[in-house]
């Protein structure tokens, strides 16, 4: 029932890719690399890193030992906090993960392999850096779509966005005018562009 739910989040592993970097840049970061593999992948950004309470929901979801209640608790929480791409992770039935979060002076790590067990470690960071690597392996993602979706649906993001080394976005510089909008009655904010060339001028809402 689990895998069932966590494979619903998904159209196809293609999109895991792309719902990564979603959370790096609600997380705030200004720039995000995307390296993909045909058995993997990684995503590494310079946002606020993931937090130790969805760490561990995630490191529950993934441990083959923990409870089905655990886990299910760990859904829910998931599932509540928006976590999409994290939710998804346990569906493409991936031989290892590991999660590395920096910020504050803190360096925290999820370790899963195929045995099923999870491992969590937190030590000071004396280096200060900041972001999250979530590094995924053994995961067959379907790799020309995962790249193709991932460039596509990163294209409008507002910051820097390189997929296998090319800029997916360059957070948009690309444009002859860009201003913000807000519509707070919707919980939608975004940005309204008029692009050099390509396309006739029109809005597009992303949600």
């Amino acid at each position: 029932e689990l895998r069932k739910l966590t494979t619903a989040q998904l159209q196809g592993p293609w999109q895991l890719p792309a719902e990564l970097v979603r959370r790096s840049l609600s997380a705030g970061a200004r720039t995000v690399e995307v390296e993909l593999q045909r058995s993997g992948l990684k995503v590494r950004d310079d946002g606020a890193p993931l937090d130790r309470d969805r760490l561990r929901a995630l490191a529950d979801l993934l441990d083959a030992a923990a409870s089905p209640e655990r886990r299910h608790r760990a859904l829910l929480a998931l599932e509540a906090a928006g976590a999409l791409a994290l939710l998804a992770l346990p569906a493409t039935d991936p031989a290892r993960v590991e999660v590395v979060a920096r910020g504050g002076g803190l360096s925290r790590r999820l370790e899963f392999s195929q045995h099923g067990r999870c491992a969590m470690h937190e030590e000071t960071d004396p280096h200060g850096g900041r972001g999250t690597t979530v590094t995924v392996q053994g995961a067959e993602i379907a790799l020309a779509r995962a790249r193709s979706f991932t460039s596509d649906a990163c294209r409008f993001a507002p910051g820097v966005v390189r997929v296998d080394g090319e800029a997916a976005s360059d957070g948009l510089r690309r444009y002859l005018a860009a201003r913000e909008f807000a519509l707070p009655q919707h919980l939608l904010t975004g940005h309204v562009a008029l692009t050099h060339r390509g396309e006739q001028a029109r809005i597009w809402v992303l949600v």
